[in-house]
């Protein structure tokens, strides 16, 4: 009767202990970990500050509407990285939340800091989709684990050239030259690399190339050089600091062209530039997506975001909500957080459905883009100029919600 007992002792042990197993491998299963890493304090830390609340914004989206439904209802639980605008901190912030369990990475902003970071992904055979990064390197290094669903440097540097010209065709007041400023890192410097042998093949004359350090407190010099080369229009290619700093220093220097061409100038798009400069800031061009003005579910969730946090639905909030959908549409197909199973995935990814690809562009699908890997091959931008305080789409027409100001008007008449 003991051994009896004995054995159904143990055998209950086992039981239980199942049990216990079985349910400690259900509750971590109900959640998947996403590791954002961006500049969270620093200089840029409003460009985390809005990158967080794209990523925010997105989960508690898909956790309200039943979480990824093929594993069950598994919720998304943000993990937070802060890369303090330093590559090396990028990297080690990387491996940290890879450590607290985070099975897919986004960030990083910086396509400097975006390289360290994805180096660190790549090893840990962790799947990396880029919130914001523009430069050509990152994807040219044949990574497997890192995904990109916006447009590279060399992309938005085409379209640049290809919108300033056809831009002055539809204004009746067409640019002969330009002169580009910008940034020496790995952002700048890959935007600028674009731009001239755009610029070279599609026959606009480039008649200055300046670049200066990236934390810069005076560019009166680069815009007395800017003046001398009179261009036609200037093509800066800045953060947001060095971008406030460039159109003070034009103005005090009157410093007059047809126009002032963001590309994929991440620094104009920030709301705090707009706010700083006040009227200065005023017909400033930027080549760059946004979210589509003709798509209604773009339109809706914009002012769904706005109504929330108060602030515009910025470049930076918007790639951040449609990367953590990318994810979680990979996740869904997926099945399964596992790393492998999440990476066929998003090589499968074909997504056109106008609420997750609120981006002016056909949708997001990745494959290879001249050296680049990962790539989405459908990636676009478009114009956008500050009118009245705001960014509005401009060009091209069908998805402008304004006409353009083009020549812009001196800085003595603002």
């Amino acid at each position: 009767m003991k051994e009896r007992f004995k054995f159904a002792t143990v055998i209950m042990g086992i039981l239980l202990v199942a049990v216990i197993s079985s349910f400690g491998a259900q509750a971590s299963a109900e959640e998947i970990k996403i590791g954002q890493i961006h500049p969270m304090t620093g200089a840029l830390a409003v460009i985390g500050q809005s990158a967080k609340r794209g990523h925010d914004f997105a989960i508690q989206e898909i956790n309200a509407s039943g979480g990824i439904k093929s594993m069950g209802g598994a919720k998304l639980v943000l993990l937070n990285g802060d890369t303090q605008g330093k590559p090396e901190i990028g990297m080690s912030e990387a491996e940290r939340l890879i450590r607290k369990g985070a099975k897919v990475l986004t960030g990083c902003y910086q396509s400097s800091v975006t390289f360290a970071a994805t180096q660190v992904a790549e090893k840990n055979q962790i799947p990396f989709v880029m919130s914001m990064a523009i430069a050509d390197k990152i994807l040219e290094r044949g990574f497997k684990y890192v995904f990109r669903s916006q447009y590279s440097s060399s992309m938005a540097a085409s379209k640049t050239i290809e919108y300033i010209q056809s831009l002055g065709k539809r204004t009746g007041k067409e640019a002969k030259s330009i002169a580009i400023i910008y940034e020496n890192t790995l952002f700048g410097k890959s935007t600028a690399d674009g731009l001239k042998k755009a610029a070279k093949a599609q026959g606009l004359k480039m008649v200055a190339d300046i670049s200066y350090p990236h934390k810069t407190a005076d560019l009166s010099s680069e815009v007395a050089k800017l003046k001398a080369a009179a261009p036609d229009v200037v093509i800066p290619i800045t953060y947001v600091t060095d971008g406030i700093l460039l159109i003070r220093t034009m103005a005090d220097m009157n410093l007059n062209v047809l126009a002032i061409v963001g590309s994929a100038n991440s620094g104009f798009t920030d709301p705090s530039f707009i706010k700083s400069l006040g009227g200065l800031a005023e017909y400033t061009y930027n080549v760059v997506p946004r979210y589509d003005a003709s798509n209604p579910d773009a339109v809706a969730t914009a002012k769904r975001f706005e109504e929330k946090f108060g602030v515009y639905f910025d470049l930076t909030s918007v790639y951040s909500y449609v990367a953590t959908y990318v994810i979680a549409d990979a996740l869904e197909r997926a099945g399964s957080a596992d790393s492998q199973k999440v990476l066929k995935a998003l090589v499968e990814t074909d997504i056109k459905d106008p609420k997750i690809n609120i981006l002016p562009q056909k949708g997001i699908k990745y494959g290879k883009v001249g050296k680049m890997e990962n790539q989405n091959i459908y990636a676009n931008v478009i114009v956008e100029q500050i009118i009245d305080g705001r960014l509005q789409p401009v060009h091209p027409e069908q998805y402008a919600t304004m006409a353009p100001v083009w020549p812009v008007k001196a800085w003595r008449d603002r």
